[in-house]
């Protein structure tokens, strides 16, 4: 199966990747929008939009000094920020605790106004205790708060409900275009969809939406791709960057194709759908729905969620192998990939393969190597 683009797809794809640096937010201000940063893909983007700000997704390896990201680790305080943080008006960082302070007072970093926004420890999937869902509205409500103070304006109701539901309508055709690998003459490929939510300032999101519509149709019109021999792989690990590639591409090249994953800033939280609470919706319910009680983080529980949301999509997918990537070698999740490829193994007999070579790689060849012999010996190769 190739996950080539039809021609007529390859531009719109291009259209929508963030590739915007300072000159994007630039360009978003003289518009009169002030920009915001986050890492974590928990952070709600409603609430930047309801805003009126510009949302800009960050690599952790962007900020200097501090832990922007719940999994991430403190860059070195010697470096120097990214330009495309020091081009922007504010920053969300996330840390995942118990604590009753919900937010951090702004601190200045290299200049910028900074935000911290605490996620409960537990993932409550049956909502047993109140306290993770009281604890992370009361976090939005100082997040909200603090962005005010940023923006220079309170959002209304209205202001909410719009922000929600455009970004309603870009997850279900996300959710839909990532349901193109499904098919084995798909021209859509998973790689070509992830790197739409890449780090960067790209188009504002009524942009991105209208891309998408176009990327939907075209992919209705577009000529069956011819079905090749590749394995069918899920991809699990901490949030993707640029620097994956080097890892991807040798994934493909030893004729694997992965065509699913359980990736927090790919498609793993544009599965689930809210709910409309009542004749009218209330905005902090079904923010709680789509962060919080959303597909769990390592870092926040909820293993068994995860497992099963896994295994189903593993059947759903027709998946030979599931693989994690994992640079650094990050404990949480090295420890969460090790049961969770036990029940893989147990439940589906579907094997699994741990890298976590640094990037860039020091020995490519060698992963090249080791990524041969267990295609090869998964059989999924034909």
């Amino acid at each position: 199966m190739t996950t080539i683009a039809a021609e007529n797809i390859t531009p719109i794809l291009a259209s929508l990747e963030s590739g915007g640096g300072p000159e994007a937010i630039a360009r978003a201000r003289q518009a009169g929008l002030k920009a915001v940063g986050y890492c974590c893909p928990y952070v709600p983007v409603e609430l930047i939009l309801a805003h009126r700000m510009l949302p800009v997704r960050l690599d952790p390896a962007d900020v200097a000094g501090i832990a922007a990201c719940a999994c991430a680790s403190p860059q070195p305080e010697k470096a120097s920020p990214a330009p495309v943080v020091e081009a922007l008006d504010g920053l969300i960082v996330t840390a995942v605790g118990n604590g009753k302070k919900q937010d951090s007072e702004p601190a200045d970093v290299s200049g910028l106004p900074v935000v911290t926004l605490h996620l409960p420890s537990c993932h409550d999937r049956y909502r047993v205790s109140p306290g993770p869902e009281r604890d992370y509205k009361a976090g939005l409500k100082s997040l909200s708060l603090s962005l005010s103070r940023i923006s220079g304006r309170r959002p209304g109701y209205l202001d909410m409900m719009r922000s929600i539901l455009l970004e309603k309508r870009i997850r279900h055709n996300l959710r839909g275009l990532y349901e193109a690998p499904l098919s084995e003459n798909t021209p859509l490929g998973w790689r070509a969809l992830e790197r739409l939510s890449r780090a960067g300032a790209g188009t504002g999101r009524p942009g991105y939406y209208q891309g998408l519509e176009r990327l939907k149709a075209e992919l209705a019109a577009s000529a069956p791709a011819l079905a090749g021999d590749q394995s069918r792989l899920m991809l699990y690990g901490p949030a993707l960057d640029g620097r994956a590639d080097e890892v991807l591409d040798l994934i493909e090249l030893s004729g694997g194709l992965i065509v699913t994953d359980y990736i927090c800033t790919a498609s793993a939280r544009l599965r689930k759908t809210v709910p409309v609470w009542g004749t009218f919706e209330r905005p902090a319910e079904s923010l709680a729905e789509l962060y919080l009680f959303n597909a769990p983080c390592p870092f926040m529980g909820g293993h068994e969620a995860r497992l099963m949301r896994m295994l189903a999509l593993a059947r759903w997918y027709r998946v030979h192998a599931l693989v994690c990537v994992n640079p650094g070698s990050n404990p949480v999740f090295k420890s969460d990939f090790e049961r969770l490829s036990e029940d893989f193994y147990s439940r589906l007999f579907i094997p699994s393969l741990y890298i976590e070579d640094s990037l860039p790689l020091k020995d490519p060849q060698g992963l090249r190597e080791r990524l041969n012999d267990f295609i090869d010996i998964i059989g999924g190769r034909v």
